[in-house]
């Protein structure tokens, strides 16, 4: 297997969605994301196949998890520093 090596400013972004920026590095079983979210941003919701984990730089972010109106739903609020 050949290493990839990236560097973030080779690395072009797109905004799927409004207020949305990111770069992204794909592997064969593997995405790491660097995402930026503008004020007001929203996601929908959706699923990922794996899990995901996210580093706060700074800021905050609220997420939404599991489906509303069930014993797993939760709300979760990170700020910058948390993962």
């Amino acid at each position: 297997m050949d290493p990839l090596v990236s560097t973030w400013t080779d690395i072009a972004a797109d905004s799927p969605i409004p207020l949305i920026h990111r770069q992204t590095v794909t592997g064969a079983n593997a995405l790491v994301a660097r995402v930026r979210l503008e004020p007001g941003c929203h996601v929908a919701p959706h699923h990922h196949v794996s899990e995901q984990i996210a580093i706060i730089v700074s800021g905050r972010v609220r997420w939404n998890l599991g489906e509303k109106g069930t014993s797993e739903y939760r709300e979760v609020e990170v700020t910058g520093g948390q993962v």
